[in-house]
C-alpha cells in the first residue's frame, strides 16, 4: 500500500439538461437534447489531507444504448437512475489507489454494459482528478509503480502485462496541438441551398461550408445511417465534393452500429471506387482515405480494399500512389496476426521496391521501408540492396523515414548479418551524429 492511497469521503451528483442548438442524427435517433452527469468527489489521503475532484460526461444514450424498440426517454432515465445508485457505491473508508477503487462493482443487468460504463466514467474521472489534487501531482504522472498498488497484469489477468503500467503506453511528451474532427451529423446542412428558413440566427455557422470557412476545418467525420445504401453513398459523395472544394485533408466515414453485415460496407466500397476515376487527385485521395478507414473499422472488408489499393499503386499521380501506399501499410499492420497471403505479399514487396527510388512524400517512403523491412525474410537478397540505397540518402531523409530505416537495419542485422553488417554499422554511425535527438536516441537503443 502507498502513502498516496486515498479513501472516498463524499460524492455528489448533478444532472444538467443540455438542449442542442441543432438536432443531431445519430444512427436511428435524432437527438435534440442530452443529459450530462456531473460528479464532485471528496477524497482524503493517509496524511489526512483532503481534496475535491470533478468529473463530467454526457449520458450518450444513442451511442451507449442503441435500440429500435425502447424510447430515448426511457433509456436516458435508466442511465440517470444508475448514476444515482453509483454515488453511494463509491463511498469507502478503505484506502487504495485511484486505479483500484471502483473495480468490484456489480453492473446492472437491465442496461447494456457500455451504457453502465458511460455512467461510471464521470465518477472515475472525478476520482482521478481528486487523487492528483490531494497528492499535489499531475494526474497523468500517477499511472506508474510509484502511485499504483497493482500493475496491468493484475487488472487484465494476463501475464504479458506483468510489470507494465499505463505510463508505459503514454507518450513522454504529449503534443501541444491535436487536429479537431468536426462531426457531420445526418441532419446537418451542407450548403445554403438546403436551408428551409427555421435555422438559428445567432451569429454562429449553420452549414458545413460555413463551419469550414469559419473554423478552418480539415478533418471531417461523416455520420452515416448504416442501413440506407443510397443515402450513405450520396452523403459521402456530397461531403467529399465540399471537402475537395475547401481543401479538407481527412474524411472518416462512420456507419454506426446499424450495419448488420460486411456486405453492406463492401458495396459502398465498390461504388465509392467508381468516383476515384475522377481527374482531380484530391478527390481520389479522399476516396482512398475513406476506403482505408472503412477497412480499419470493419476488418472483414480489408481484402477487397487491399485489392483496390494495389491498383492505385500504378497511378501516374504521386499523391494518389502515396495515399495508396500508406493505406496498404495500415492494412498489413491490421492483418499481421491473421492469415497471410504470401503470393500477395511478394507482389506488394516488388511494387514497393520499385516505388522507393522516385517516391518523395515522406509518410509514403516511411511506409515503403516498413513494408520491406517487415517482409524482408521472404526475399532475403532484396533487403541488403534496399538498405544500400537508403544508406546513400539517409542524411537527407525526413525524420519519419530515418526512424523506419533504423528499424529496418536492426531487423536485417538479425536476419541477414553476413550481407548487411557493414551497411548497418554505417547507417547507425550516421544516426549517431544526426541533428534529431529522437534519431540519435533511437540509434542508442
Amino acid at each position: 500500500m502507498k502513502k498516496t492511497d486515498v479513501c472516498i469521503k463524499n460524492v455528489k451528483t448533478e444532472f444538467l439538461p443540455i438542449k442542442m442548438r441543432l438536432p443531431l442524427k445519430f444512427g436511428s435517433s435524432v437527438i435534440e437534447s442530452i443529459t450530462c452527469c456531473r460528479v464532485e468527489m471528496t477524497v482524503a489521503n493517509r496524511d489526512g489531507k483532503t481534496a475535491v475532484g470533478r468529473g463530467e460526461t454526457p449520458l450518450s444514450v444513442g451511442w451507449g444504448w442503441p435500440s429500435a424498440d425502447l424510447s430515448f426517454e426511457y433509456r436516458e432515465e435508466k442511465m440517470v437512475e444508475f448514476c444515482r445508485k453509483l454515488a453511494p457505491m463509491w463511498l469507502t473508508e478503505d484506502f487504495n489507489d485511484h486505479m483500484t477503487h471502483g473495480n468490484n462493482f456489480e453492473l446492472p443487468e437491465d442496461i447494456p454494459h457500455l451504457a453502465a460504463l458511460i455512467c461510471n466514467s464521470a465518477f472515475d474521472i472525478a476520482l482521478h482528478d481528486a487523487f492528483g489534487r490531494v497528492n499535489g501531482v499531475n494526474t497523468y504522472e500517477t499511472y506508474n509503480a510509484e502511485y499504483m498498488n497493482h500493475d496491468l497484469g493484475y487488472f487484465y489477468g494476463d501475464e504479458k502485462f506483468t510489470g507494465k503500467y499505463p505510463e508505459d503506453y503514454l507518450v513522454a511528451e504529449p503534443p501541444s496541438k491535436l487536429p479537431v474532427w468536426h462531426l457531420v451529423g445526418g441532419k446537418d446542412l451542407l450548403t445554403d441551398a438546403e436551408r428551409i428558413g427555421n435555422e438559428p440566427v445567432d451569429g454562429y455557422p449553420v452549414t458545413l461550408e460555413e463551419w469550414i470557412k469559419s473554423d478552418g476545418l480539415f478533418c471531417l467525420k461523416i455520420k452515416l445511417t448504416g442501413n440506407d445504401h443510397d443515402w450513405d453513398l450520396k452523403r459521402l459523395i456530397d461531403v467529399g465534393a465540399i471537402a475537395e472544394k475547401y481543401d479538407v485533408k481527412y474524411l472518416s466515414p462512420d456507419f454506426n452500429c446499424l450495419v448488420k453485415s460486411p456486405e453492406y460496407v463492401n458495396q459502398i466500397l465498390d461504388e465509392l471506387k467508381d468516383y476515384t476515376t475522377w481527374s482531380n487527385p484530391r478527390i481520389v485521395t479522399l476516396a482512398i482515405q475513406a476506403m482505408s478507414r472503412l477497412a480499419m473499422i470493419m476488418p472483414e472488408t480489408s481484402e477487397r480494399c487491399m485489392v483496390q489499393l494495389l491498383q492505385f499503386m500504378s497511378n501516374k499521380n504521386s499523391e494518389i500512389v502515396a495515399e495508396a501506399v500508406i493505406g496498404i501499410k495500415k492494412l498489413l499492420q491490421l492483418s499481421k496476426n491473421g492469415e497471410n497471403d504470401p503470393e500477395r505479399d511478394l507482389r506488394i514487396i516488388g511494387k514497393m521496391s520499385k516505388l522507393l527510388i522516385d517516391m518523395k512524400i515522406p509518410q509514403a517512403r516511411a511506409s515503403i521501408v516498413w513494408v520491406i523491412g517487415e517482409y524482408s525474410q521472404m526475399v532475403p537478397k532484396l533487403g541488403p540492396d534496399i538498405l544500400r540505397i537508403l544508406a546513400k540518402t539517409f542524411v537527407e531523409e525526413h525524420e519519419c523515414v530515418k526512424q523506419q530505416i533504423l528499424t529496418f537495419a536492426g531487423k536485417l542485422y538479425i536476419t541477414n548479418k553476413k550481407q548487411s553488417e557493414k551497411l548497418v554499422r554505417y547507417i547507425f554511425q550516421l544516426a549517431m551524429y544526426d541533428n534529431s535527438f529522437d534519431i540519435r536516441d533511437r540509434e542508442r537503443m
